[in-house]
């Protein structure tokens, strides 16, 4: 986010602030190294008591509450660790530092700005994680995804005046498999882009037949990931969606996650001018 906001040189200012405060944090005979992008290595030998392995830990992630100044800009990270033991969880390198990432994987699911330790069961769930991932990949490419609307009901006259677009999977031999399950797991494999391509594209070309078949449907909704928000040229595929589908903008409404528009206040407001410039609808969801 912050290469993509302020250019990859501040991005990397920002990288050598962050090995500033590692180091100052570690022993001596301790090795700090950058894995890649924004991953890190903290190698520490005779460590033989959890308790000082935890100590370690619980000071990395103090480290990193108070914001890093570069400029005239104040940015505020998070930290997320994963912990693996020699010879408990590998008896190489390779092995170490796999275990050390699926456990800091696993400190990304509880919430982020804590650390865990591997465990067996941490591999299990990612070696199931990445068969779903692979999954998820089909699955768009053999249309196993599929749209369902939850209707907008006027309260007064009890019509429906509007839909929100929510897709499904429906795979193979699992059956349905609930969004809490894989839209997290597109999130963090950037398969969200194509997911929300697929739901925005479906969903204005069913309202368009709506429309043309007579029926009153005000708008539809469509939820916008974080990702896209961020990540995809939103405003562009916006435009290319409607103009192929001749669905009328005003009939569109993107629902946008507060905490995506609170990332970067200034793109984000100029993201949704664009958007509204369109003649799209923005409505604010999980406020």
């Amino acid at each position: 986010m912050v290469n993509d906001s302020l250019g990859h040189l501040f991005g990397d200012r920002l990288l050598q602030k962050v090995v500033d405060r590692l180091v100052t944090l570690v022993r001596a005979e301790d090795t700090v190294a950058r894995l890649g992008g924004d991953e890190f290595i903290v190698l520490s030998d005779d460590l033989n008591k959890l308790d000082a392995i935890a100590n370690i830990a619980a000071k990395l992630l103090d480290s990193f509450k108070p914001p890093f100044l570069l400029d005239e800009h104040e940015i505020h990270l998070g930290c997320s660790i994963g912990i693996a033991l020699f010879p408990e969880d590998g008896n190489d390198g390779d092995q170490l530092i796999r275990a050390a990432d699926t456990a800091m994987y696993r400190a990304k699911e509880r919430g982020r700005n804590n650390y865990q330790y591997f465990s067996e069961e941490m591999a299990t769930t990612a070696y199931d994680r990445l068969l779903m991932e692979s999954a998820l990949h089909s699955a768009i490419e053999q249309k196993e995804l599929v749209v369902y609307y939850q209707p907008k009901i006027n309260a007064l006259t009890g019509k429906i005046v509007g839909a929100e677009a929510l897709v499904r999977w429906v795979h193979p031999t699992l059956g349905f498999i609930p969004p809490i399950q894989f839209i997290p797991l597109a999130e963090e494999s950037d398969l969200i882009n194509q997911v929300g391509e697929f739901v925005l594209r479906t969903a204005c070309s069913d309202a368009e037949m709506w429309r043309q078949s007579g029926y009153p449907l005000n708008n539809v909704a469509v939820n916008i990931s974080v990702q896209q928000f961020v990540k995809q040229d939103l405003v562009s595929l916006v435009s290319t969606v409607l103009k192929e589908c001749g669905m009328p903008a005003e009939m569109l409404e993107l629902e946008i996650t507060e905490s995506a528009l609170m990332r970067e206040t200034e793109r984000s407001l100029a993201m949704l001018v664009r958007l509204t410039e369109l003649g799209a609808k923005i409505a604010i969801d999980d406020f």
